[in-house]
């Protein structure tokens, strides 16, 4: 029994390194023909026409995708002008590229696409931060948020609760003095604006729009109210009263005294007892204004030329200015606020509580001693501090041809024959790195 066991243990081992010789001699295979290729297959000079002038510099690679990764077919050995042919970059047209003897045979219709990498803080950032990295920084912030939230917004509070109160108090005093320095130019402006809009626009829209309005609504409960005060208004207490204060007599001010009377007696609990109609009237009024299409159109005509005013945007600017910027007291408050023991405490706690999640924030952009860099930060780090991997030009599939289809090959027809260079709609995959596995 036993040996029966040994014997079936031999063999699966024998399969199983079978199966693996098998595989391993597959891609030594296609390694050696892509090395047989390129040493038996010479070389080849072949002109490329761009659709447009392109930047171009001498050593710009040709790459073709394959199976989802990248090989290099040929490179730019020259870079043709106006002028001259230069291995700096320049401006053309036309240029010259060593076609390997590894790369697909050339056939009719194959075009090359131009990519470069944008120089613009846009592509660092879109480049750094893909959406699975903000995915997972937002993770990371969510995950320090919960964890620490606590403990950090009870330090941090009333340092920030202090803060906002001194700085609020100082933007309102200054705000009154650069309104008091800017006097002039506000009565100016209110001047301009009094002819401009208001005796243009707004009186006639009062008397044509809203008065007729306020007529309308107002007119019986004014009515109403008018006739209850009435009622309780005296003729003979305030007529003998007025007589009286018109004589020489010592004792004066006998009709204001009533009218004050009458007023706390008499008009003030009727109006609180109208009070409930006189709101719902006001509540009425503002919404048949609102809805009035001439109002509306006047009144945001009118905002708009305020708001577009050269002159007025001239002065907010100016007291912005001085209320925020020019605030010498408003940015000492806040660099003593910030300071304050109290202050460097809560960031003290902050940094402890955070600098975890900042390191690993800085392993997701950047890559760690394990992981070796990140393909992005690799990426924009040759592109933008090395000047590297700036531009390549990959090999397209022939319109209408399956990837190694027969369609006619120009291997035969001398180097005159040219490809096409036609502009990339898209940056696509970058074919100069590729993420190396963590170490071990």
């Amino acid at each position: 029994m036993k040996k029966w066991i040994g014997a079936t243990i031999w063999i699966l081992l024998l399969l199983v390194g079978w199966a693996a010789w098998q595989q391993y001699a597959v891609e030594q295979t296609r390694a050696t023909g892509q090395l047989w290729q390129h040493w038996t297959r010479a070389a080849r000079p072949v002109e490329l026409q761009f659709e447009s002038p392109m930047p171009v510099r001498v050593g710009d690679p040709l790459v073709h995708f394959e199976d989802g990764s990248a090989r290099m077919v040929g490179v730019i050995r020259h870079v043709e002008s106006p002028d001259s042919i230069s291995e700096e970059l320049v401006m053309t047209d036309r240029a010259y590229a060593e076609w390997f003897g590894s790369a697909p045979p050339r056939r009719d219709g194959m075009q090359l696409t131009y990519h470069s990498t944008p120089d613009s803080m846009e592509w660092v950032v879109q480049t750094m931060l893909p959406p699975a990295t903000r995915q997972r920084i937002g993770e990371l912030l969510v995950e320090a948020y919960r964890e620490h939230q606590s403990e950090i917004l009870s330090e941090l509070q009333p340092v920030m609760e202090k803060t906002f109160q001194d700085a609020a108090q100082i933007m309102k005093e200054e705000f009154r003095q650069s309104v008091q320095r800017h006097d002039q130019q506000i009565q100016e402006l209110g001047k301009r604006y009094q002819v401009e809009l208001v005796e243009q626009e707004l009186v006639p829209l009062v008397q044509q729009e809203i008065w007729p309005v306020i007529e309308q609504l107002g007119k019986p409960l004014v009515i109403d109210i008018g006739q209850q005060l009435w009622a309780e208004a005296s003729i003979w207490r305030f007529g003998w009263r007025f007589l009286y204060d018109q004589t020489p007599l010592p004792q004066r001010n006998l009709a204001q005294k009533e009218f004050e009377r009458f007023a706390s007696e008499k008009a003030g609990p009727i109006i609180s007892e109208n009070l409930p109609k006189i709101i719902a009237v006001q509540q009425q009024m503002l919404a048949e204004i609102s809805r009035n299409e001439k109002v509306r159109e006047t009144v945001s005509e009118s905002l708009r030329t305020v708001v577009q005013d050269d002159e007025f945007q001239v002065l907010v600017g100016d007291i912005m200015k001085d209320v925020l910027v020019d605030n010498e007291r408003l940015h000492q408050a806040l660099v003593d606020n910030w300071n304050s023991p109290e202050a460097r405490q809560a960031m003290e706690l902050t940094n402890r509580r955070l600098e975890p999640t900042i390191t690993r924030i800085g392993q997701t952009l950047f890559g760690s001693p394990e992981t070796e860099i990140t393909p992005e930060f690799a990426r924009v780090l040759r592109s933008q501090i090395m000047q590297k991997d700036q531009r390549w030009l990959v090999l397209r599939p022939v319109p209408g041809e399956e990837p190694g289809g027969s369609g006619e090959l120009k291997e035969n027809r001398g180097s005159n024959e040219s490809i096409r260079v036609i502009r990339g709609t898209e940056l696509g995959p970058d074919p100069f790195y590729f993420p190396r596995r963590p170490r071990q």
